[in-house]
């Protein structure tokens, strides 16, 4: 079985295998930014066609790394409530468990 997990990160694409036989490859790609697939599309190219893959795990630091760095459109964590608050103490008074 060979097991592949990629990271897409915002420069490199990390792609680290595990062969049938327990052997590591790993292999390290320049991300593509507009596309992040294409970056992981060129890893997993880099690895070659010797063994089939059985697992792919993939995660991404994309949009950690904006949060960490303040990058991206400014954003709302939610909506500003200023009749909801009455209307969900009327609702939940009725409610009875």
């Amino acid at each position: 079985m060979t097991r592949v997990g990629v990271d897409v990160g915002g420069t490199f694409t990390d792609l680290v295998a595990v062969r049938p036989d327990g052997t590591l490859d790993i292999r390290k790609v320049a991300s593509t930014p507009d596309d992040p697939s294409i970056g992981m599309l060129r890893a997993l190219d880099a690895l070659g066609k010797g063994f089939p893959i059985d697992v792919l795990v993939h995660g991404t630091t994309v949009a950690t790394n904006a949060l960490l760095e303040r990058r991206g459109a400014r954003v709302r964590t939610g909506p500003r409530c200023t009749i909801w608050p009455a209307t969900i103490r009327r609702r939940s008074s009725r409610v009875t468990m």
